[in-house]
């Protein structure tokens, strides 16, 4: 998972601001607890003036901007805090971070934590994550548990600096050991992640040796495998409890991209509502709903058996950035009888299997499909591709819309891209409306336009849509359609790449070499 800032990032939302009042010793006593204001004193003696909470907090915050102004470090920590929140004083975020950055720079650990968390996500000051883990590298190595935690998971994601699992399951535990609690589960899935990315780098090797023979192009991966099942002969029953407990297990993003959280979230029947729910997404491009939907279909989990529906589901995944979806159609490509039973589909007529099987062409799959006496010329990928588009098999329109867009067995011509995007986004897709907006934003000048498609892109993200998040992060990038910002391209960037998109993670690495400093522990290997 990408570093969890956005986890820590309550310590600058949820502070018992009632700290500040020292009404009574017990709410002393837990905000001595809170990790923000461990080493917070607060002032001597009861303020002079108990009117209302208003009046109360302003002649706080004036008492203590004043102690800020004379250098008391802890004081100026508190006045960075309130105008953070607006707490006693007018809200404004550059001020906040300024007296924040005062305090840090007086050695304060809770401030130089605070301000690693603004430093990463560009909260009044310049975006930058190589100064946010400096901050965090002290704080961690001054005992700051959190820190610890925080630091240890920047060292899995080969961002900021070189993945490195040995390091980061030792910060990790270490907090474990301070007893941070939170550091327990993260641990684990440490442990995991790291023995399956052994197991990923050895499946990749595999695919690399496939693809120097032009069968299939390797795929990156650096987020955690969903609904990963290793062995295919599991039962379907239990098969449908490892999705299930997939399913419940996984992050909220997970949850809500795949449409599914308010089933889990409010106790409902997973059961009987899940798969309506995945097949609702996976009808607007979710990459993460195609990949687990492919997997019912291919083994018949809640659905009846389908390898052909299985495979389309697995392209378009991939289509939509899967980072997995790539793995589990060559496994299932390697198996002669689905392959027979493609061809014999695709021969009486079957769109959908006449679209299964150009789109394994269009991928790198043309190797298998020889030995597998599947194989098929450009040009009949092609006339199976339009076939579908004539029969407003909508997968064949989009997949037809991604060849001329590419120059793919046809020449490039983005306009009648765009024209079958369009046809299929008037038939109903949002798929192709998604894609359609996506390049839009690269070639659209007119500002009413471009607010247009701005408004699409962010509702198709709503709806869990990889792609427009991608797009709309390369909208905040470049100042497209909207005020440019860099921090919020990141953060769009970052969800991306930890959905497990290539094209988000190259695009989060740029941004990040574009201001990397020369120091050695933020070298990466190419």
């Amino acid at each position: 998972m990408i570093v969890r800032i956005l986890i820590f990032s309550f310590l600058l939302h949820c502070f018992p601001f009632t700290l500040f009042a020292q009404q009574d010793q017990k709410k002393a006593d837990d905000q001595a607890k809170s990790p923000v204001f461990k080493s917070y004193k607060p002032p001597p003696g009861r303020a002079a003036l108990q009117g209302s909470d208003l009046i109360y907090e302003s002649w706080q915050a004036f008492i203590t901007e004043r102690r800020a102004v004379a250098g008391d470090p802890a004081a100026q920590h508190e006045i960075g805090l309130r105008y953070l929140l607006g707490r006693g004083v007018e809200a404004d975020t550059a001020r906040g971070a300024y007296w924040i950055a005062r305090a840090a720079a007086q050695n304060v650990v809770s401030a130089r934590f605070n301000l690693g968390i603004l430093d990463y996500h560009g909260w009044g000051v310049p975006w930058n994550p190589f100064e946010s883990f400096t901050q965090f590298h002290w704080c961690a190595e001054h005992g700051m548990v959190e820190a610890e935690l925080t630091l240890g998971e920047f060292y899995t994601e080969n961002l900021i600096v070189p993945v490195n699992w040995d390091t980061a399951t030792y910060w990790i535990q270490k907090a474990v050991q301070d007893g941070y609690a939170p550091a327990k589960q993260a641990l684990e899935e440490v442990r995991k992640r790291s023995e399956r990315n052994r197991r990923d780098e050895a499946a990749d090797s595999a695919l690399a040796k496939v693809d120097s023979s032009g069968m299939i192009s390797k795929t990156l991966s650096i987020a955690p495998v969903f609904l990963a099942v290793e062995e295919d002969t599991a039962s379907r029953s239990s098969e449908w409890k490892v999705l299930r407990g997939a399913l419940e297990e996984a992050d909220p993003e997970v949850r809500e991209a795949l449409g599914i959280s308010r089933i889990i979230d409010e106790n409902l029947d997973l059961d009987s509502l899940g798969i309506e729910y995945i097949k609702r997404a996976a009808n607007g491009g979710n990459p993460e709903a195609l990949k687990v939907l492919g997997r019912c279909y291919e083994r018949g989990i809640r659905v009846r058996e389908d390898e052909v529906t299985a495979a389309s589901l697995y392209i378009r995944a991939i289509r939509m950035e899967s980072p997995q979806a790539g793995i589990l159609l060559f496994r299932l490509a390697q198996r002669r009888a689905f392959l027979t039973s493609l061809k014999s589909r695709a021969e009486h007529g079957d769109d959908e299997a006449r679209f299964a099987w150009a789109g394994l062409l269009g991928l790198g799959f043309g190797g298998l499909l020889y030995q597998g006496q599947a194989y098929l010329t450009d040009r009949q990928a092609l006339d199976f591709l339009e076939a579908g588009d004539s029969h407003r098999y909508l997968p064949s329109t989009i997949e037809l819309g991604l060849c001329y867009y590419a120059g793919r067995w046809v020449s490039q011509d983005e306009n009648r891209a765009k024209e079958l995007w369009w046809e299929a986004s008037a038939a109903g897709s949002k798929e192709a409306e998604v894609r359609l907006a996506a390049v839009s934003v690269r070639a659209e000048s007119d500002p009413d336009s471009l607010a247009r498609v701005i408004d699409t892109l962010q509702r198709a993200i709503h709806d869990g849509s990889l792609l427009a998040e991608i797009a709309l992060g390369y909208c905040f990038e470049t100042g497209t359609g909207v005020p440019k910002n860099e921090s919020e391209a990141a953060r769009l960037y970052t969800n991306g790449a930890r959905r497990g998109s290539q094209d988000a993670y190259r695009a989060l690495r740029r941004m990040l070499d574009a201001i990397r400093p020369a120091g050695k522990e933020f070298r990466m290997e190419e």
